[in-house]
């Protein structure tokens, strides 16, 4: 695949999670529905979760219209960076 194809498909995936995310639904994902349905939704809500910078698919501080765009956009580049820090470590490896 081309430089400029990947690109093309990060600017797309950029795009969908940016803006397809202003139409989301308020609404409990699948996952959340199930907890919320076999009743472990407080499990561990009194531990801190340093690892989650975006609970509930918002970027604290920022009003919520910016906030979930931003957490998809923000999520999207943090995928996009593990991916290509793997294929440079796979392929360093794959040339020795």
């Amino acid at each position: 695949m081309s430089r400029l194809t990947t690109l093309h498909l990060v600017l797309v995936a950029l795009g969908v999670a940016t803006i397809l995310s202003l139409v989301s639904s308020p609404a409990p994902d699948g996952l959340e529905r199930t907890a919320e349905k076999l009743g472990f939704t407080t499990y561990g809500t009194h531990l801190p979760v340093p690892l989650a910078p975006f609970a509930d698919y918002v970027v604290a501080g920022v009003p919520q219209t910016l906030a979930t765009p931003l957490a998809g956009f923000m999520g999207v580049c943090a995928v996009c960076a593990v991916l290509y820090g793997a294929g440079v470590l796979l392929s360093r490896v794959r040339r020795s």
